[in-house]
């Protein structure tokens, strides 16, 4: 028989040859993952994307989702699939699956052959048959659920078939840290750097994917701070409310815990908490729910802790709901965690969370609120804080509520359904020619084509104006054959649909984008532009890590800053050609000089035709317009000029005299249902001219669209008294950084959230909040790329109103009272037309050398501009401005140049562009004639 030190030695020897068989595989493991990530990482580095090979998903078409992965219980598939079963964007799931998958007409499970299992295991096998059902079914969207191996498989089989990928991790970042097998695998954390290494090449796979879905804000910053991932979206679990409803009568379980029972989860330590609790003298019932490789252990540790008449051990349950309606406290113990849908289901059946401090569980449990977090390892912390509940009855009950409201939030499946149908539709193929976020980030590198667009712009336009009337007529025919929507272009078209659904999406989900492009357009120019980039550093801020709270730490930008660092703040690498110089005097009568892209016209045009159609404009429709364009005579003498790609006719707003006013009036009459487009002062003085002369009214005229000018109460009340039909007003300024329009049921502004993003800020400089409050409006604009407005103060002021319209429903702000853009100041031309200050606002090169300037007045037809000239005015400056105005005067009015130092503001304060104070004629200006004290 051997003797005691040859068993010891054998043993040793044993456990010594156990170690070294746990190294080499170990290292075994890390090298068949490597081979495995660093195939996949030159595959997704220099494979061809297959949705360049012209797949389309537009036309209404819904999306076809291909899921992988493995699923631990049929309730954990419900939460997870459910809300991607009801997204309105989804049309099928097929899914590869290990585990029970949902039923249902458009759930489709595909199963896996026997024979691939018994060859290659369930994992891979799995892996296998769905990148051959991709190729086979073609899906838009393949996800995977933990990222290995089904997030892996989901971002090569995506690139292999031209579909999106999508990664849900669902564990937290535990899934990759240690390459994503460290989870599983206990041989692995014995090769510490062979698996650092597969770590590495994991973050670096993970940037391929289209989309990384988390649970909760720690693993999103896990993402965007470790991984440079590009797009991460929160979407909770979903659950049923319906099913979870809070118990008003006796419990009978103290605590219950639910999951699976493996290590990462702890629940030999929920066990220890009961014992402890049950010493110090309480009567504990307690349950566990779930199954797995320690419920062996765990009835051990029962018996051994004497625990067989408090703990219930009830194995997996396909009716937790009624468990959790009987818990009072419900507790996890997990080394690492997501954000537990068990948690969000507990805290929905009126269960407080007593839990683990890891992962995104703090989202959901706010310590003393909703529940309580103690560090995961720490049995006395979870007593003490379940005791506490178990001890006072009315104050569980108070975080019982609490904890039930903040589910209801953040997990109800009507709720998580919208968030999955936003973001499938953010990353799903798109056909040729769809909207994508800051589309105009796109052209940036590649602006041959935005110079083709604008060239042929341009193009069309010379044409138009270059032909003499009877030609123009003749050629019209054959343009108004083309129906405008094709005539505009795939452009148009793309962002029209885009706008038709996302001015009526939830708030959350106009959020969500709006942060999307504005990070990006943060990112861009930190990365492109010195100004900013400067900017930026000073203010301590990181793009890819902005909030609301840190974004409103930036200072905001003035007219003296885009002065001043005018060259800093554009972006490098454009090219010149997509590019267009631009010049306002805005509200102060200074020119302000600033560039813009050149082709951003079919994105605000859309918006435009978008707010319009509220009013019932149509896209083709006939539109009158008075807006300050030069108007030459037409082949029967009238102002007038046709642009039949638009169905636009023009007539001239520096020729408001009587006889040209009735002949608009008469011509209108005869172009079919329309709308007139005009500056607020030039429909005012036709309706006056109608009002005084008798004249008739054109029955054809369905709705009047008023941009550019305060539309003043009284000014819209005659208007639409004269006209019978409704004034619609816009507001927006030519740097493009806000766009609201009104409602289709008052005469309050819906602010566009795909324009830009909106502040209103008080005199503090803090967002206001309250309705009836006023602020400046303060924007950064999504269109303009190359030279970034970001928090430009526009010196316009408004009430704030509400963030939703209880009328027509639309979420977003509300404005009413907007003032202080462009005011309504004329000069009187020889023939006694009033013209608008606003039509001879120049948007080129004509005030290139000068600070401010402003029209002086004393009699009819003559005007003095007295002009603070800027560093390199002279001679030639004069006589361009001089000829440029004239051009657009067409000789009605006789301009002089006064070189003055300075130009005096009003008794308020305030810039006069024109000064008609010593003119001695018996008109008023239009403002001082009908809006007496309107500021």
């Amino acid at each position: 028989m051997p003797d005691r030190a040859t068993v010891t030695a054998g043993s040793q020897a044993r456990h010594a040859l156990a170690g070294v068989a746990r190294r080499l595989g170990g290292c075994a493991v890390c090298l068949a993952g490597f081979l495995i990530y660093a195939a996949a990482l030159i595959y997704l580095a220099m494979g061809r994307n297959g949705r360049l090979s012209g797949r389309r998903t537009g036309g209404g078409r819904r999306l076809k989702v291909l899921i992988t992965g493995r699923f631990d219980s049929r309730n954990w598939a419900a939460s997870h699939v459910a809300p991607l079963l009801k997204a309105p964007c989804v049309g099928s799931i097929h899914a590869v699956i290990d585990g029970p998958v949902m039923e249902g007409a458009t759930m489709h499970r595909v199963p896996i052959p026997a024979i691939l299992r018994h060859l290659f295991g369930r994992a891979i096998s799995r892996s296998l048959w769905t990148l051959w059902v991709a190729r086979k079914i073609r899906p838009d969207i393949i996800m995977g659920y933990h990222f290995f191996p089904a997030g892996l498989t989901a971002v090569v089989g995506g690139r292999m078939v031209g579909a999106a990928s999508v990664y849900q991790m669902t564990g937290g970042p535990v899934e990759i840290v240690g390459a994503g097998l460290a989870m599983k695998n206990p041989l692995l954390p014995c090769t510490t750097r062979l698996s650092d290494m597969l770590e590495r090449l994991a973050k670096r796979i993970s940037r391929h994917f289209d989309l990384v879905v988390v649970r909760g804000s720690k693993a999103q910053q896990y993402l965007q701070t470790q991984t440079s991932v590009g797009r991460v979206a929160i979407v909770a679990g979903s659950v049923n409310m319906s099913r979870f409803e809070a118990k008003t009568g006796p419990r009978a379980y103290d605590m219950v815990y639910v999951g699976r029972l493996e290590p990462v989860k702890q629940p030999h330590l929920f066990l220890e908490v009961v014992h402890v609790l049950k010493t110090s003298g309480r009567r504990m019932r307690a349950a566990v729910v779930g199954d797995g490789s320690l419920m062996g252990e765990l009835k051990r540790l029962v018996e051994v802790l004497d625990l067989r008449d408090s703990v219930d051990l009830l194995g997996h349950r396909e009716d937790v709901n009624r468990v959790l309606a009987e818990a009072k406290v419900f507790t996890l113990t997990s080394r690492s965690e997501g954000l537990s849908i068990a948690m969000a289901e507990a805290m929905a059946a009126g269960a407080v969370p007593v839990v683990a401090d890891v992962g995104d569980l703090g989202d959901l449990v706010v310590n003393g609120v909703t529940g309580w977090l103690v560090p995961s390892t720490y049995v006395e912390g979870y007593a003490r804080r379940i005791g506490q509940l178990l001890d006072d009855e009315p104050y569980r009950q108070r975080l019982a509520a609490a904890a039930r409201r903040r589910a209801i939030d953040n997990n109800a499946l009507e709720s998580v359904i919208g968030r999955w149908n936003h973001w499938l539709s953010a990353v799903a193929p798109r056909p040729r020619g769809s909207l994508r976020p800051l589309r105009a980030l796109t052209d940036l590198n590649s602006a041959g084509g935005a110079s083709r667009r604008m060239m042929s712009g341009r193009a069309y336009i010379r044409w138009r104006d270059a032909m003499s009337p009877r030609l123009t007529a003749l050629a019209s025919r054959a343009i108004e054959a083309v129906p405008t929507r094709y005539a505009l272009g795939y452009r148009f078209a793309a962002i029209e649909r885009f706008l038709a659904d996302a001015q009526n999406e939830p708030a959350w989900a106009q959020r969500l984008r709006q942060w999307e492009y504005l990070r990006e357009l943060c990112k861009m120019a930190v990365e492109r532009s010195p100004y900013y980039r400067r900017l930026f550093r000073e203010a301590g801020l990181d793009p890819a890590s902005l909030d609301e709270e840190a974004f409103r730490t930036l200072p905001c930008l003035g007219r003296q800053d885009v002065v001043e660092h005018g060259q800093d703040m554009r972006v490098a690498g454009v090219d010149e050609r997509a590019v267009e110089r631009v010049s306002t005097s805005g509200r102060s009568g200074m020119p302000l000089f600033f560039h813009i892209n050149a082709d951003r016209a079919a994105f605000e045009y859309a918006h435009l035709t978008a707010s319009w159609s509220r009013v019932g404009y149509r896209l083709g429709m006939a539109m009158a317009v008075l807006r300050g364009k030069p108007v030459g005579r037409d082949a029967d003498g009238m102002y007038h000029q046709y642009d039949p790609l638009l169905r636009h006719h023009y007539y001239s707003s520096f020729h408001m005299n009587d006889e040209s006013m009735r002949r608009y009036l008469e011509h209108i009459a005869e172009i079919g249902p329309c709308f007139l487009h005009v500056y607020p002062s030039t429909v005012f003085m036709l309706a006056r001219f109608i009002r005084r002369s008798g004249a008739l009214v054109p029955g054809n005229i369905r709705g009047i669209v008023a941009e550019s000018e305060i539309v003043y109460p009284q000014q819209r009340q005659m208007v639409e008294e004269v006209f019978g039909c409704r004034l619609f007003s816009c507001y927006g300024q030519s740097e493009k950084v806000v766009l609201a329009c009104g409602c289709e049921h008052s005469d309050d502004y819906h602010v566009w959230p795909t324009y830009g993003w909106f502040e209103l800020l008080d005199e503090h400089g803090r967002p206001v909040t309250e309705p009836g409050q006023r602020g400046e409006i303060v924007g950064t604009s999504f269109i303009n790329t190359v030279m970034p407005f970001i928090r430009y103060r526009t010196g316009d002021y408004a009430t704030y109103v509400a963030d939703r319209c209880d009328k027509c429903g639309r979420p977003g702000p509300i404005l009413r009272d907007i003032r202080g853009h462009r005011v309504q100041e004329t000069v009187i031309a020889a023939d006694g037309t009033e013209v608008p200050w606003t039509a001879l606002n120049m948007h080129d090169s004509t005030f290139d050398h000068v600070r401010q300037f402003q029209f002086h007045q004393v009699v009819p037809g003559r005007a003095v501009l007295r002009v603070v000239p800027a560093a390199g005015y002279c001679q030639d400056d004069a006589a361009r401005i001089l000829r440029n105005l004239d051009q657009k005067l067409d000789g009605q009015l006789k301009l002089e140049i006064e070189c003055v130092a300075q130009i005096p503001l009003s008794a308020r304060g305030k810039s006069v562009f024109v000064d008609r104070s010593a003119m001695a004629d018996d008109g008023q200006a239009v403002q001082s004639a009908v809006m007496p004290g309107v500021p």
